[in-house]
């Protein structure tokens, strides 16, 4: 309320004020527009005066005259539409961003399409060492949702090949990639991962689920702050031109070198003075890690981080995998699996979720769910009760991501 009556005041002041050579003025005044307010009441206004970084003025065109001084900037709207900036939710700016210089195959659900984008890709790169991109539909390779290795030899038998999946929770590889990063029959599937593997012999057959992906991008090229940097610059661009001025990174790798592991391209482009979007950064909790070390970094990074525009202030948890590799996490199998029983297994126990939630928001991190059956849906909410009722109410904000399935005793 004295907020409201101190700047009602401070503006009929300004209002009263007439205009000298001496008169500083807000930076940026626009005018003539269609300024949509986002409020219950008066929602139209045609004028906006900001001055530094914050919004000094919202009314009309008379009243934005006393904001205008000698070195003020004016922009006439002629009618255009000025609203506040959109606030994406769940997006992986850097790391996406990156694969439009790499082999990108997105948008190709036949099979014979994909095949040929990536012999393209071969063929552009003769010299390549490693032929990394991302794209392919999982749904391409139904009902099992796992692309046999076989395909990419035909396509290049001796250059190591890695392409991520669109839904990014799944890896193909071709037999030199995989003999490159020593992956046997032998391996150990790691915890809350799978290595797709020959049902007879045992030998990996070409694709690798959640947490056993990094087996074998961590062998890889390694990704430069340089091509980082040029791919946050590249998002952001895009993003500007829809309108999306601040975004919530939701995979944000710090435990170890991916294409994700994208903290230090935010805080350098923030530092050289080109971040122009509110960046809100989801460290990637990693189950096959010890806590201990991971909860110290999280907090490290909450500080080291800060920005203006670069906030570490959320953890992300992937509770399950995706529906199409049948990785997401049910509480009933599967329809067309019901033969096999096979409803998904959560990627980390429900009792460990639970202590990790109630840990993560007693320190106050906003916690990023990864969570699309309705079994990870129903334990995220059971977490989040745990830690309510442990550490009290706040306006922690935690966020469920995706929900494609969910119980509807959970609704």
């Amino acid at each position: 309320m004295y907020k409201i009556i101190f700047i009602a005041l401070s503006l009929i002041t300004l209002a009263a004020c007439e205009l000298s050579d001496e008169a500083v003025g807000a930076d940026v005044v626009f005018t003539g527009g269609a300024v949509y307010r986002v409020t219950d009441t008066d929602p139209w206004a045609t004028a906006v005066a900001i001055t530094g970084n914050q919004i000094t003025y919202v009314g009309d065109d008379a009243g934005a005259m006393s904001s205008i001084g000698l070195n003020t900037r004016v922009v006439e709207l002629g009618g255009k539409m000025l609203m506040p900036g959109f606030q994406d939710a769940h997006v992986h700016p850097v790391d996406s961003a990156m694969t439009f210089n790499q082999c990108a195959v997105f948008d190709l659900p036949e099979l014979e399409d994909l095949l040929e984008a990536i012999k393209t890709c071969v063929d552009e790169r003769p010299n390549a060492d490693w032929i990394v991109g991302g794209g392919w539909f999982v749904s391409t390779f139904a009902p099992t949702g796992r692309p046999p290795k076989g395909l990419l030899d035909a396509i290049a038998p001796d250059i190591p090949i890695t392409l991520l999946s669109n839904a990014a929770h799944s890896v193909w590889a071709n037999s030199a990639a995989i003999e490159h990063a020593g992956i046997t029959a032998e391996t150990k599937d790691p915890e809350g991962g799978h290595i797709d593997r020959d049902p007879i012999s045992g030998e990996p057959s070409g694709s690798f689920q959640e947490s056993a992906m990094p087996l074998i991008q961590s062998f890889e090229p390694a990704i430069t702050l340089k091509e980082r940097i040029d791919g946050l610059a590249y998002a952001q661009r895009l993003f500007h031109s829809f309108g999306i001025t601040g975004v919530h990174d939701s995979y944000v790798e710090v435990s170890r070198e991916t294409a994700y592991s994208n903290m230090e391209a935010y805080t350098a482009f923030a530092d050289e003075g080109a971040l122009k979007m509110h960046v809100v950064a989801a460290m990637l909790y990693d189950p096959t890690l010890p806590l201990e070390p991971q909860i110290e970094l999280f907090k490290n990074l909450r500080q080291s981080a800060d920005r203006n525009h670069v906030s570490a202030t959320a953890i992300k948890i992937l509770v399950d995998g995706v529906a199409t590799s049948y990785s997401a996490a049910m509480l009933e199998p599967y329809a067309d699996r019901l033969d096999e029983g096979i409803t998904g297994t959560p990627l980390i126990p429900q009792a460990d979720l639970i202590d990790l939630v109630t840990r993560l928001d007693a320190l106050g991190f906003q916690i990023h769910f990864h969570s699309i059956g309705d079994a990870a849906t129903h334990y995220s909410l059971d977490a989040l009760e745990v830690a309510r009722t442990q550490n009290g109410s706040r306006d922690s904000r935690h966020h469920l991501s995706h929900i494609m399935v969910w119980d509807p005793t959970d609704f």
